[in-house]
């Protein structure tokens, strides 16, 4: 008996419909991925390949016939420049304020020898619905040139090109669209306060005497003294006599050295010191600097020596919300200082300045070190001696300094110079461990050990040290006592020379 024959069965795949919606979704993702880069190709294409049509100049005037330059910032300022004597100003409440130099003069290039790099389209109709894209329509910025003839022409400036240092742009004498670079579009996004030049003020730091730090929570004074070498110290004078910090005296040198006034916000008044964070100011920094010569650079390059009479400069400093910069109030106006500049200004204080290393003095250049303890003493004197060459002038090196020959002597007897570096550098190593008990006094004490610091232009640094408890002494910087210190921080630094010396 024969079968009837078996019906072919369809195989089921209840997996082919949801791989089919993924592979759709993926397919939908990456025509969305790639929608933009199309739209950016369609302009690219429309670019001439030849690099010597794609870079040409539109316009080209002469400077003398450019009387103003209006800019129109869609989302900024709108303000009108006059152009007189080869400079531009700025008129505000009847005055005529001159323009930042190197400002005026990239303004006034940028409309009478207009430049492009390159072409995105000889004819805008070609790109006319990208337009919107390139932030061309409307443009982002409209500057208008005018000259003496009459005549008005219009540079129109839109965003920035993807992964490119130009910028869009339009010229209305010319019906193509462009591509320019980018400080053109940076140079007319400023605002009126940031096109005017900013005088500094002249500070020497050579000259500065004082520091003084006025906070909320505390006021810190610093003196600096220059001795016959050239080495500079620093002691805070308040709210008590302590040494300062060498890195950080060098560091608070530098900060002065580097400060600069920023972009003008204006005139301080009493309506807006809330804004800018000065009503309650984080910091008031107040200089004094002496009378003396400060040397500088002039614009020709040369070094020339500049006679400054003794002032005062006083900083007021706000938060104003600003992650890179403070507000800063300086003769009745408020500028923006880098907060990077000034963080050392700002931010400084007694326990940040104190010399937490009483022995460790910089960068100055050690005459000799004496140590006493018990009946004991150490003594290491550094003698410097001028070569002189066979004609009788000294030696000089290539930087035309003086050649000196080094001797280095422990207690009269010729030792390694090495010996006294090493030393040094061990001492600067030393650190204060903590304040000592405000009861604390030294009377009918006295010191278990001393060290004498003096450098080669006479600046002397003095270290006592006297009983405190079993574990520390006291520590005496320069006939003040505030820290202690391990009762074994003496020992430490002199290493195999401890023996040398009795308790």
């Amino acid at each position: 008996m024969q079968h009837p024959p078996k019906k072919n069965s369809r195989k089921r795949h209840p997996w082919l419909l949801p791989a089919l919606l993924t592979a759709l979704l993926a397919v939908t993702a990456v025509l969305l991925l790639l929608l933009p880069k199309w739209r950016q190709q369609a302009v690219s294409d429309a670019m001439s390949e030849s690099p010597a049509e794609r870079q040409k100049n539109l316009s080209q005037a002469e400077a003398s016939e450019l009387v103003s330059i209006r800019v129109q910032q869609l989302d900024g300022e709108d303000y009108t420049l006059s152009y007189a004597d080869g400079s531009l100003f700025l008129k505000e409440n009847g005055e005529s304020i001159p323009v930042s130099e190197s400002v005026s003069k990239e303004m006034v290039e940028a409309v009478t020898l207009v430049t492009t790099t390159d072409q995105v389209a000889a004819d805008v109709e070609e790109v006319r619905e990208h337009l919107t894209d390139m932030e061309l329509e409307p443009p982002q910025i409209t500057v208008t040139a005018t000259f003496s003839d009459g005549r008005n022409e219009t540079l129109e400036i839109g965003g920035s090109v993807p992964e490119t240092t130009y910028r869009y742009c339009r010229w209305s004498g010319d019906n193509g669209v462009y591509m320019c670079d980018v400080g053109i579009g940076e140079v007319f996004s400023m605002t009126r306060n940031r096109l005017i030049e900013v005088e500094q003020p002249e500070i020497s730091t050579a000259l500065v005497d004082n520091v003084r730090l006025e906070k909320t929570d505390e006021t810190v004074n610093v003196r600096f003294t220059v001795d016959s070498a050239g080495y500079a110290s620093a002691a805070l004078t308040e709210p008590d006599a302590y040494p300062m910090d060498a890195e950080k005296a060098q560091s608070l040198q530098s900060a002065l050295s580097n400060f600069r006034l920023g972009t003008l916000e204006g005139t301080l008044t009493d309506e807006n010191r809330v804004k800018y964070g000065l009503e309650t100011p984080l910091a008031v920094l107040t200089l004094h600097q002496q009378a003396g010569y400060a040397s500088h650079t002039n614009e020709e390059g040369q070094i020339v020596s500049e006679e400054l009479a003794e002032r005062e400069f006083v900083f007021t400093f706000g938060d104003w919300g600003s992650d890179y910069f403070y507000s800063c109030a300086y003769e009745g106006r408020v500028y923006q200082v880098s907060r990077l500049l000034t963080e050392t200004l700002v931010q400084g204080s007694w326990e940040n300045w104190y010399a937490a290393r009483p022995a460790d003095l910089g960068n100055a250049e050690l005459h000799s070190i004496q140590i006493l303890r018990g009946s004991g003493s150490l003594e290491w004197q550094k003698t410097k001696i001028e070569r002189v060459l066979a004609n009788n002038e000294l030696e000089t090196d290539t930087d035309g300094n003086v050649i000196y020959d080094e001797t280095v002597t422990l207690n009269g007897q010729e030792v390694a110079a090495e010996q006294m570096e090493t030393l040094a550098d061990r001492l600067a190593s030393l650190t204060v461990s903590g304040k000592i008990p405000e009861d604390y006094s030294t009377e009918g004490r006295s010191p278990r050990w001393q060290v004498v610091l003096t450098t080669e232009g006479g600046t002397v640094r003095t270290l006592a040290a006297y009983p405190l408890d079993t574990f520390s002494d006291a520590l005496m910087v320069d006939g003040i006592i505030r820290y202690y210190v391990h009762i074994e921080a003496l020992d430490s630094a002199l290493g195999e020379l401890s023996d040398a010396l009795t308790e």
